[in-house]
């Protein structure tokens, strides 16, 4: 692996040069920034994957909703299998499917059924429509820091404290996107996951880039919630229960440090690729760990549960105690945060 990582280094020298002289042309004007009358709130990152934006994204769409707020999520909907402008949901009710639409956009939708979702390679062209033909007030970006083509009244940026600012290399040698320095762009920092000393070296690493106001973002579980029936079941009903879990997302550890933090002891734990789709295949083999080792709970993520509710899963869903866990989302000094997205959404 770290191999390939060097044999890919040029490769990443030649993507940095490129996202570097993009951005210049951005910052002088060369490249187009449009502007739309709906006001634009981005939740994006520099590196790829699992850094907490979904769970932010729903709590920025949570607080507007409560506000009475004609919001909509735009994304760009990673796996899904089709191409173009989709409407996921309309604010009434979801006009796709998890595999038409890609699966975080499926359960935004499914969460939030007043929500406009909608999923578009093209930032502009789907806020656009969100806008015109679905009648959106404010549009949230989920992963827009990169899309700057789109100008936004706010942009937020995740930073996962367990990944270094220095020293990780660009892609695809390493997981980052764009310079540690492109994060004076940003105009609210989150650091997300739990280390707290890692915290404090990287809060004061970031005072050394940006002038942007910090805050913390922690996802604790709520409840397991079993995909047969939508039973809750208490997290700390489990504690001292044995469990087999998969999951298919960008930062399996994260979830595999949650079951521990619950105390369970897990018997298997299986890793699939990032918005991996559940085939026969798979949950057969899954099916003879189950039946093997005869655990209590069989555990998986939201994100992977969305693409376990259709007809190919059923049977596993009702032979097999199989829960995903809910978590929710905590950001330190929320009056603070809410202060500074009001601010955004009345800005002229």
């Amino acid at each position: 692996m770290i191999l390939l990582r060097i044999l890919l280094l040029p490769i990443s020298w030649l993507y940095g040069l490129l996202i570097q002289l993009r951005n210049l042309c951005y910052d002088v004007g060369i490249f187009r920034v449009e502007s739309i009358s709906a006001k634009v709130i981005s939740v994006g990152n520099i590196t790829t994957g699992g850094t907490g934006k979904t769970p932010v994204v729903e709590w920025i769409v949570g607080r507007l909703l409560k506000r009475k707020v004609r919001v909509a999520v735009v994304s760009r909907g990673y796996g899904r299998s089709s191409r173009g402008t989709m409407v996921v949901s309309d604010g009434r009710s979801i006009r796709s499917t998890p595999d038409r639409s890609g699966d975080e956009a499926f359960q935004i939708a499914r969460k939030f059924p007043e929500a406009i979702v909608l999923v578009d390679e093209k930032r502009v062209r789907g806020a656009r429509h969100a806008m015109t033909q679905c009648g959106a007030g404010v549009i949230v970006l989920d992963d827009g820091f990169q899309h700057r083509s789109l100008h936004r009244n706010l942009d937020i940026v995740l930073v996962d404290v367990d990944q270094p600012l220095r020293g990780t290399w660009m892609l695809p040698s390493g997981p980052r996107r764009e310079s540690v320095r492109d994060l004076k762009r940003a105009d609210i920092v989150v650091l997300t996951h739990r280390s707290a000393e890692k915290r404090g070296t990287m809060n004061a690493e970031l005072k050394r880039i940006t002038r942007a106001p910090q805050f913390e973002a922690v996802f604790p579980p709520t409840s397991l919630v079993r995909l047969s029936d939508g039973m809750r079941q208490s997290p700390d009903k489990v504690r001292g229960n044995s469990c087999i879990a998969f999951c298919g997302i960008a930062r399996p550890e994260a979830f595999g440090r949650m079951l521990e933090d619950l105390g369970l002891t897990t018997k298997e734990f299986q890793k699939f690729p990032d918005h991996h789709r559940y085939t026969d295949q798979d949950l057969e083999f899954l099916a003879s760990i189950i039946e093997r080792m005869n655990p209590n709970f069989v555990l998986t993520t939201e994100k992977d549960a969305i693409h376990l509710m259709d007809d190919v899963a059923q049977r596993f869903r009702q032979r097999y105690p199989l829960y995903y866990i809910e978590i929710e989302t905590h950001i330190s000094d929320d009056s603070h945060f809410l202060q500074l997205l009001d601010k955004a959404l009345n800005q002229n």
